[in-house]
């Protein structure tokens, strides 16, 4: 499927509705949802495709910096079985290489080497750990 999706973007948010929806649509006929709302379904395959998508992105990054580190080109040498087109593939090059991506990409390292503590508690957020900590201890000491 993402062999259909546009990668000229700056991120999942930016491709065009029709591509999200075809989607959607494509995960929705080959898959039966039981005991789900259809805004519920969408929410959910919309959040994973975005997940994957910048997953896509990030390992498309690395790929471009590792054949920069060896004096390569990238746009000469697309990822392994991309099957994009050449234009996309292009455009990403020349995103990751842009003087505004280098930027934010190393502002987000600094931040990043900023935190004390690893998330390790999946899409809970540290306040929802702490608060089942807390229950489960309440619960677990009382007689």
């Amino acid at each position: 499927m993402w062999n259909h999706f546009p990668w000229a973007a700056e991120s999942f948010k930016h491709v065009a509705p029709r591509y999200r929806d075809a989607l959607v649509s494509h995960i929705k006929d080959n898959i039966d949802f039981e005991d789900c709302t259809d805004e519920e379904v969408t929410a959910c395959i919309l959040k994973m495709a975005a997940n994957r998508y910048r997953d896509r992105r990030y390992r498309l990054h690395k790929y471009c910096n590792e054949l920069q580190e060896k004096g390569i080109d990238p746009v000469t040498q697309p990822y392994r079985n991309w099957a994009g087109s050449s234009d996309d593939w292009r455009w990403l090059c020349e995103h990751f290489g842009s003087e505004a991506f280098q930027r934010r990409s190393e502002t987000n390292k600094v931040n990043r080497s900023k935190i004390d503590s690893i998330h390790m508690q999946g899409s809970a957020s540290f306040a929802q750990g702490m608060k089942r900590m807390v229950r489960n201890y309440i619960c677990n000491h009382t007689l």
